[in-house]
This record gives C-alpha cells, sequence and structure tokens, in this order.
C-alpha cells in the first residue's frame, strides 16, 4: 500500500536498523540534497547519484540504500530500490525523505 498512500507505517525493526543508527540522518540528507538537483530520474541516474554521495561520504552504498528505501516505504525489503523511486517519481521521494526526517532525526 505504500505505493498509492502518503500514510504508510514505518517498520520499527526497520527503523531501528537503519535510520537509528549513528548518522543515518546526516547521510540521507546528503543524498536528498543530490537527489533534488537530479537531472535524470531514472534507476540508473539514481543508482549512479547514490553512489557517488556514498563516495564522498566515504560510507558503504548500503549506508544510504538501507535508510532510503525505509525512508520512503517503511520497509526494510522491497523491489529494486532504484527502479521504486524512478515509479514514485521524484516529488513524492522527496516529499517522504523530509517527511522520515523530520519523524526520526
Amino acid at each position: 500500500g505504500y505505493f498509492f498512500t502518503e500514510e504508510f507505517p514505518y517498520d520499527a525493526d526497520a527503523v531501528k536498523e537503519t535510520l537509528k543508527k549513528p548518522g543515518a540522518g546526516d547521510r540521507l540528507k546528503s543524498l536528498r540534497k543530490i537527489y533534488a538537483e537530479l537531472p535524470d530520474w531514472s534507476a540508473t541516474g539514481l543508482e549512479t547519484a547514490l553512489k557517488q554521495v556514498a563516495g564522498e561520504l566515504g560510507c558503504k552504498t548500503g549506508e544510504l540504500v538501507h535508510p532510503t528505501r525505509v525512508a520512503v516505504s517503511g520497509r526494510s525489503v522491497g523491489p529494486s530500490l532504484y527502479h521504486m523511486l524512478e515509479v514514485m517519481g521524484k516529488e513524492r521521494v522527496l516529499q517522504r525523505i523530509d517527511r522520515t526526517l523530520q519523524k526520526f532525526s
């Protein structure tokens, strides 16, 4: 249901394992900034941007992938993150990241 509604529950374990880790909020903010300016909102463009941010921050891609997935879906598992973000669209993804940052950081 998270694809079709803005009000979705966050899995408590997923939040604990991803969003509550030290630095997770700051990493998510960095990714959100890049995504907001991203001209190529495709699965490939999103993946390239995420890897670029991971490199700049000196973190593993998973340290961005997992919090981003929880931020936009409330879950720790699901379809390919990059394809999911592409289908959801830029505006919805950015809104969900913002909501997650307000709620958990």
